[in-house]
């Protein structure tokens, strides 16, 4: 087992499935100290249960992390959901659900999480997950799409609030095979439109947990503000 991150102490949300699964098990690999939160039940030693858009719960669950843990060096939110659908099919609570969840909920958390981080006078690193298409948009996508897009601005925010101590980025990857993306079920002219991109393919998730990873590391040090596209060059800047 690689060591290269044995002094790590790291909070990852939405690690029960998907990207937040990958990238836990990949820091654990690595030698981290991980505490796993979702909504959904964790098979781990070290896991909460949280709904990320209850202010409360997220106060807990980070608390608990941070005792847990004996303090938190890197927070990573993936806990995300996804809707497809017309904007005039769209309800409102519909649109609510997705902004509350991908947009509120990392509000909570990177304000939790920071919180902790500065009541022990020590700096960190906060990963945020944006997408691809906060800079494409795509039709019969626009909550999820600016749900992303208000990521990306809170980023920026907090990079410029929180340093030199907290390091704030974020990760975009791409249409990535997780079962939120169901890839297998989708119609062929779906998959097309996935998958085209340069490399002609959708991500893993342990390639979008190696930027993680990156952005964890010492090689990230002068990095902030930044959201970093990970999908196969569907999007560049």
């Amino acid at each position: 087992m690689s060591k290269d991150f044995r002094d790590l102490k790291v909070v990852i949300s939405g690690a029960a499935s998907g990207i937040g699964l990958a990238t836990a098990d990949l820091f654990e690999k690595r030698g981290a100290s991980v505490a796993r939160l979702d909504f959904a039940p964790i098979s781990s030693s070290l896991s909460f249960r949280v709904d990320v858009t209850d202010e409360i719960q997220v106060a807990e669950a980070v608390a608990s992390a941070d005792n847990a843990l004996g303090g938190i060096d890197v927070m990573v939110n993936t806990a995300a959901v996804f809707l497809y659908g017309p904007l005039l099919e769209t309800s409102v609570a519909e649109a609510r659900k997705v902004l509350d969840v991908n947009l509120i909920g990392t509000f909570l958390m990177a304000r939790e999480t920071i919180r902790v981080m500065k009541s022990r006078g020590k700096g960190g690193k906060i990963i945020l997950f944006s997408s691809e298409l906060a800079q494409l948009g795509r039709e019969h996508h626009a909550a999820y799409c600016a749900s992303k897009a208000g990521v990306s601005a809170m980023v920026r925010c907090w990079a410029k609030e929180f340093g030199p101590d907290i390091l704030v980025n974020a990760v975009a990857p791409g249409p990535t095979d997780t079962p939120m993306l169901d890839y297998e079920n989708m119609p062929p002219d779906w998959k097309r439109l996935e998958s085209s991109n340069p490399l002609g393919r959708i991500g893993q998730p342990k390639e979008i947990a190696e930027a993680v990873l990156f952005l964890a590391g010492p090689g990230s040090n002068f990095i902030t503000g930044q959201v970093l596209g990970v999908n196969g060059g569907a999007a560049m800047v």
